[in-house]
């Protein structure tokens, strides 16, 4: 679903979009990698969530929570 260097964002999820839904940008680093049937990637968050960094995450999106290219 992402490519190394795809620019993504995570964001609360809302009928509207506003600023304040944002909660971080970041950049794909690593991935897909398959564990249990789920695709893992590895980002290089920009801001709050340095610790983080490069561990693999499913990017999976949720009824609260989504993942979205930039």
């Amino acid at each position: 679903m992402y490519k190394i260097g795809d620019r993504i964002k995570h964001i609360r999820n809302h009928a509207i979009e506003t600023p304040t839904d944002l909660i971080d940008t970041g950049t794909v680093t690593y991935g897909p990698v398959k564990v249990e049937g789920v695709e893992h990637y590895r980002v290089k968050w920009d801001n709050e969530h340095e610790h983080l960094n490069e561990i693999p995450t499913p990017l999976l999106s949720s009824t609260k929570y989504s993942y979205k290219l930039i």
